[in-house]
């Protein structure tokens, strides 16, 4: 008895042998490929597409169809047979779906999910470091979703004390041990903070407080002020003409509109932050200081105050540069959307706990389409939303609305999932890429630009 193969001189020539034969050069094939895909009936059937990126199968590498059960999962293909991207020597390969999960081979694939992208490589983020003149040997500069859980080594500095790192994800500046676990995503900056030992044999110890100011305004003492342990040390803020002092952050809490602050007692590093703002002004919830006038989001920013969308990072920043997680991405919706109650009590996700914040509005998108999760079972809300994670939302939770024609980005492929998320995006003047000819699919999201998308498309 013998079976057709398919594949083994060129993506499209057909062969034969036995039934009983088998070898690794035959890898997968497509039960059934479709030349003319929207030619195909809804008799039970569908289409899902498979984007090589660049790899090769029987030495094309062209697109391939092929035919799954409609509204039933189906299994993620294998990549035996496939053919690396030239000069890709690595092994790592998943599938990424038009649903912006990843997949690997033998997975189960929702129904949902009508393209599948090789991915060959696996994304990169950086990690930078400012060690104050300080050294350190071995802390890695970059590093994946994938890479083990991994520990920073503490720098060293002559004639200083190391007393912790500040940064990303962490809370204040002693922070001795810094472990960045496995599964964490987006770039990342940490700071090394010191103590001064001192000279001459004295044997005091010398702490080191940070002393900044926003515009309108100056503190004296200023920058990185040495202080000997136990003596007292004062700040004067003074605000300039037509300013006013806003707010003095002390280690990162506020304090209050105060025009000057005493240490007393020093026995470790410190921060004093003044923020001003302009006279006869009066600070409020929803207006933020680090939000300039005439930004391209400072109308998005009130409008998304004032709709009750978010009340910023504190009562006074906005954090327009920080970025913004996928339980973020996911609340901002639902917010817009006005605060719908989900049908559903069932939460399928075994990391949204009960009670968070953002809890209705997951169930709510998944209701509604706009996500399936990161899996089965799990949400990811912490992990970092990307620019094309963020359109697609947009786009589902709008009933996916017609996209445009025109694609002015060379960076997006018409098989990505978030191909007409974004050419509608253009389509309806919500955004205008990264460049004139770039969309920056991978980038992180911030909070500027989610606003911003949610504010044009919904005014």
């Amino acid at each position: 008895m013998l079976r057709a193969v398919r594949g083994l001189g060129s993506a499209r020539c057909w062969s034969s042998n036995s039934t009983t034969y088998s070898a690794p050069y035959v890898g997968f094939r497509p039960v059934l490929e479709v030349l003319n895909p929207d030619t195909l009936g809804s008799g039970g059937l569908k289409v899902v597409t498979l984007d090589l990126n660049g790899g090769k199968l029987g030495g094309s590498s062209d697109a391939i169809q092929i035919i799954v059960k409609t509204g039933s999962e189906f299994t993620a293909p294998a990549s035996g047979g496939m053919t690396r991207p030239d000069g890709n020597n690595g092994s790592y390969f998943m599938w990424l779906g038009n649903d912006g999960n990843l997949y690997a081979p033998g997975e189960s694939v929702p129904e949902v999910v009508t393209t599948l992208t090789a991915q060959w490589t696996v994304h990169q983020y950086t990690i930078t470091y400012d060690l104050a003149g300080g050294t350190a040997e071995g802390n890695p500069s970059t590093y994946t979703i994938e890479t083990k859980a991994f520990t920073l080594k503490n720098p060293t500095k002559s004639g200083y004390t190391f007393t912790g790192w500040s940064g990303t994800g962490l809370d204040g500046e002693n922070n001795m041990t810094v472990t960045i676990p496995k599964g964490s995503t987006g770039n990342r900056s940490y700071t090394a903070h010191w103590r001064y030992n001192g000279g001459g044999g004295s044997g005091y110890s010398y702490y080191t407080i940070k002393a900044t100011a926003g515009a309108g305004g100056s503190i004296s003492p200023s920058g990185n002020v040495s202080v000997r342990e136990g003596r007292d040390q004062t700040f004067t803020i003074t605000p300039d003409k037509d300013y006013a002092v806003a707010n003095v952050k002390i280690d990162g809490k506020s304090i209050g509109a105060v025009k000057s602050y005493t240490f007393e007692n020093v026995r470790r590093t410190h921060t004093i932050e003044v923020i001003f703002m302009k006279a006869n002004g009066n600070p409020q919830t929803g207006v933020f200081v680090d939000v300039a006038t005439g930004s391209y989001y400072e109308d998005a920013v009130d409008w998304a105050v004032e709709n009750g969308i978010t009340k910023g990072t504190d009562d006074t920043h906005f954090s327009p540069d920080g970025i913004c997680t996928r339980a973020q991405a996911a609340t901002f919706l639902w917010r817009a959307a006005g605060s719908p109650k989900p049908e559903t009590r069932t939460m399928p996700f075994t990391d949204v706990p009960a009670g968070s914040y953002y809890y209705d509005a997951v169930l709510w998108a998944v209701e509604n389409g706009i996500t399936k999760g990161t899996s089965n079972t799990t949400f990811s809300p912490n992990m970092t939303c990307s620019r094309a994670q963020i359109v697609a939302f947009l786009w589902r939770s709008e009933k996916s609305p017609a996209a445009g024609t025109a694609n002015p980005f060379a960076d997006v492929k018409s098989t990505a999932y978030y191909a007409d998320a974004v050419l509608w995006t253009v389509k309806e003047n919500i955004t205008k890429g990264t460049t004139s000819t770039t969309f920056s699919p991978n980038a992180d999201c911030t909070r500027a630009q989610i606003v911003t998308f949610l504010w044009r498309c919904k005014k």
